[in-house]
């Protein structure tokens, strides 16, 4: 995570949702990384309503980022 800036395109409290959509922004050759990934299971919190996980994207892929996201929320990917 180095040499790009991050910025968040999506917060959610689901890790298989956060899972869903890195690998769809990762299709679309959108550079992302998931934020406190692993943290929920290391610490026994998987699924807890409360869990908030943040999507991170290269802040220059931030809004192409952010129209895959509302595809998929629109059915766009089904």
């Amino acid at each position: 995570m180095n040499q790009h800036k991050w910025a968040v395109a999506e917060t959610v409290n689901n890790i298989a949702l956060a899972e869903i959509l890195k690998g769809l922004l990762e299709a679309q050759e959108i550079l992302v990384h998931i934020s406190r990934e692993g943290y929920e299971s290391a610490i026994g919190l998987t699924g807890l309503p409360s869990t908030q996980i943040d999507i991170l994207v290269s802040d220059d892929q931030i809004d192409e980022a952010k129209l895959v996201i509302k595809a998929y929320y629109q059915g766009d990917y089904s």
